[in-house]
């Protein structure tokens, strides 16, 4: 009737299975139990050791309510620079020109491009004058002025050279 009869091998006398499932079931069962009792042995020594030694033991505490701080920005403080001279966004035809302002009196001039950095100190009522070299094409010029009381103030300005003929 069946022919595969002989592979089938009786488990609790009621269900028959080939004797490969048996192996199979036989070992899932036994890795169960296996890692159960690792399991188990390992949370036995955990529980005990942090009976014995209470410094190991997780501490829960409740969050506490701080009152929100607010941060207020700094205002701005306005350039007391004033550029004379050039104009802004000006061309010039000359790689040397004179940046002239007013500023506080007695105050750090420092002009900075691209590629250099100038710098000079204003006059007892503020005026200064710095020459300084451009670079062919847009210049970025900054303007600093850093007064006595070491507050710094910036403005800044473009500059065109160029030799063409217009």
């Amino acid at each position: 009737m069946y022919p595969f009869y002989h592979q089938l091998v009786p488990i609790c006398g009621i269900i028959y299975v080939n004797s490969m499932i048996k192996e199979l079931i036989l070992a899932i069962i036994l890795g169960s139990l296996l890692g159960l009792g690792v399991t188990g042995g390992y949370l036995a020594l955990h529980k005990k050791d942090i009976k014995n030694n209470p410094s190991k033991q997780i501490e829960i505490t409740t969050p506490t309510n701080t009152p929100a701080t607010t941060i207020s920005e700094t205002p701005k403080q306005t350039s007391p620079i004033s550029i004379s001279s050039p104009e802004s966004d000006a061309l010039v035809s000359t790689d040397q020109i004179t940046i002239k302002g007013t500023t506080s009196p007695n105050s750090l001039i420092i002009i900075t491009t691209a590629s250099q950095t100038f710098s000079d100190k204003s006059d007892a009522k503020g005026n200064f004058s710095v020459a300084i070299k451009l670079d062919s094409g847009i210049n970025s010029v900054k303007i600093s002025a850093i007064d006595q009381s070491n507050n710094q103030f910036d403005t800044s300005t473009n500059i065109t050279y160029s030799t063409a003929k217009i």
